[in-house]
């Protein structure tokens, strides 16, 4: 730990000295409300429209890479089975350790499937806020490395847009978005997208895209209520994985045995929401989501042909009552968030031959206490319970667990353009639905606990926004999958575990500076040591985890038409996913260049992206088994559209 806070402060003299524009002035997730001001002692990263517009991303993935301590593993390149990984978690595991929310809704499954990031359109979003860390008592199951919350846009005014997009690998899109708003109070808005593309043109690895979206909203004098309906419809080809001599022969091939694999995916999503203000003192906050999730799988292994697809069920529904209550007093306000979480999960598996009707319940209560004008304390605590009901070839039968965390920070104020935080926030996650089943021979998995402590110093004016975050996760139980574990079958092809203690430790380094008028530079640095603590694997790194990642993008508006943005993201070496041995050869590291250029005449935007300039051939998804899934060269997108307002 001395090695990291001794890195940390000789960075943060050279990171005070860079950085960026304001971000903006509401933030919803630390606090699960809406706030003018940051008043929880968290680490808060905000990705604005602005910057997305700028990136010319087309994927959700590709903007986040690089921002917020957040390591991505793509497998085909187009964000469709991107694992998301925040504070040291290998990509077997991260999907269920980092929680992605739309709009405060989970976008993660009860099965250890990743969560879907495509089936939100770039389009429709506002910004992206990113906790960095620990939020276990605010959000519960899965806050463990950190949140994601996808803030999507509110109807204001008449909008509307198309768009069209062609690319390398016959990749070819087109959008259409059209929103207004009533004097009564009424707004709503429409999104359509459609997208095919090769990927990488990988013999089976085509996808075909589609995603509908529908918003409704009414606003009255105390609150409002609103609605929502999607549909998206995925049909992917899988091509499986290459071994390094196959990838050295020709990375385009795939192997005989995967070319008839696939996975046709249908999601439907309802979510109603409402906010009342009660009274001048207390308000109501609630969500209900319906989500039904439905999927042919045809999957094969080397030296086993899959010949026909397996059914995937998976019906999940959400409630999320709050009511919130904001105090005047002398030094300012005080908030109080109390809350309960209730998920429902029906699933089942034909791949598999799972069933489990899982429901979970959590209680939590948060308190913002400002002491003195410039120095506030926040304190919380959370009960959560899980009853799962089982039927497989290996575990049937109910199964419980129950989990106790709570949270304490402080933030101060040093200066007007100085803040220091401080909070320690338990965590917890309970084993997913197929994790419970695919376990050695006579195992129950245990709940997996944590304890975050980290300390944060940011900086702030009219041109600067620079921070550094300092952090330890200590986690006891952490549930992973271990090749090295007897199966439940009886042989030595691995299954899912509890490890032995781990401690995931750090240090965060993110800078924003406005060098002038049209030129904007942004740069970050982490460094992460993930480690096992005792047992088997003892001093002994995790595997998949880089111990240095970065990013740094510079955006220049050439003229009032014109501008320019560069990007790279630098992944450090790493031990292969699985190799918690460390006996195989690190992963080298690597560094992806991208730009975009884009032209705007009046209502009409024009912008053409290239992607991995330097044509590097590489690949983020790769594991102690020999498998690799290698990701495109260079390649570019050309984008045209129209809006008016």
């Amino acid at each position: 730990m001395k090695r990291i806070i001794f890195s940390g402060t000789v960075l943060l003299t050279a990171n005070l000295a860079m950085a960026a524009e304001q971000v903006p002035s509401v933030v919803v997730s630390a606090a699960r409300t809406e706030q003018s001001t940051v008043t929880t002692p968290a680490s808060i990263t905000i990705i604005t429209q602005k910057d997305i517009q700028a990136s010319g991303a087309e994927y959700i993935v590709d903007v986040l890479r690089g921002y917020g301590a957040i390591y991505v593993v793509d497998t085909f390149g187009d964000g469709s089975r991107a694992v998301v990984s925040m504070r040291g978690f290998s990509s077997s595991s991260a999907n269920a350790n980092t929680l992605i929310l739309v709009d405060g809704r989970r976008l993660n499954n009860a099965d250890i499937s990743n969560p879907d990031l495509n089936s939100v359109s770039l389009k429709d979003v506002e910004r992206i806020e990113i906790v960095q860390g620990s939020a276990g008592v605010l959000y519960g199951d899965q806050a463990v490395g950190g949140v994601i919350n996808i803030i999507t846009r509110k109807t204001q005014g008449e909008y509307g847009l198309l768009e069209a997009s062609a690319g390398s690998y016959s990749t070819a899109g087109m959008r259409a978005i059209y929103g207004n708003t009533f004097d009564n109070g009424v707004n709503y808005r429409l999104t359509a997208e459609v997208r095919q593309s090769d990927n990488y043109r990988r013999e089976n690895n085509a996808v075909d895209y589609a995603n509908l979206l529908a918003k409704t909203e009414y606003s009255y004098a105390n609150g409002s209520v609103s609605a929502e309906l999607q549909h998206v419809k995925e049909d992917l080809q899988l091509p499986g994985s290459l071994l390094a001599s196959e990838l050295s022969v020709d990375r385009r091939q795939t192997y005989v045995d995967f070319l008839n694999d696939f996975t046709n995916t249908d999601t439907n999503v309802v979510r109603v929401g409402s906010i009342h203000n009660l009274s001048d003192t207390w308000s109501f906050e609630g969500e209900a989501t319906y989500r039904d999730v439905e999927r042919d799988i045809q999957q094969s292994f080397r030296g086993f042909v899959a010949t026909s697809s397996s059914r995937l069920k998976q019906q999940q529904t959400e409630l999320t009552p709050r009511l919130v209550a904001v105090f005047p007093l002398a030094n300012g306000d005080m908030q109080l968030t109390a809350g309960l979480d209730m998920i429902a999960t029906d699933y089942s598996s034909e791949l598999t031959t799972t069933a489990d009707n899982q429901n979970m319940l959590a209680e939590y209560v948060q308190a913002v206490l400002p002491v003195r004008k410039n120095l506030k304390l926040t304190a919380g605590f959370r009960h959560a319970s899980v009853e799962d009901d089982l039927t497989s070839s290996f575990v049937n039968g109910k199964q419980s667990e129950n989990v106790n965390v709570a949270e304490f920070g402080v933030s101060f104020d040093l200066t007007e353009h100085v803040s220091l935080f401080s909070r320690l926030d338990q965590n917890f996650r309970f084993a997913k639905v197929d994790e419970q089943t695919y376990v050695s021979p006579g195992t129950q998995l245990k709940p997996q606990t944590g304890d975050s402590i980290e300390a944060g110093v940011k900086y702030h004016d009219e041109r600067l926004n620079s921070k550094i975050v300092i952090y330890k996760l200590s986690l006891k139980d952490e549930i992973a999958f271990d090749p090295s574990a007897p199966d439940p079958f009886g042989g030595n092809f691995g299954a899912n575990v509890n490890f032995d203690p781990t401690t995931h430790q750090g240090v965060i380094l993110e800078s924003r500076f406005l060098v002038t008028t049209g030129v904007n530079v942004s740069a970050s640095y982490t460094y992460t040591d993930a480690t096992f603590d005792s047992g088997v694997f003892a001093n002994n790194d995790i595997s998949g985890v880089p111990a240095n990642t970065g990013r740094i993008n510079l955006d220049y508006q050439l003229t009032d038409a014109t501008g320019v943005n560069l990007g790279a993201v630098y992944i450090g070496s790493h031990y292969l996913d699985g190799d918690n041995s460390n006996s195989q050869s690190k992963v080298a590291g690597y560094t992806v260049l991208d730009a975009n250029l884009r032209y705007t005449i009046q209502d009409w935007k024009v912008a053409l992206k290239i992607n991995n300039i330097t044509d590097r051939e590489y690949f983020e998804n790769a594991n102690s088994f020999g498998s690799r899934f290698p990701l495109p060269e260079r390649n570019i997108l050309l984008t045209a559209g129209w809006q008016f307002r």
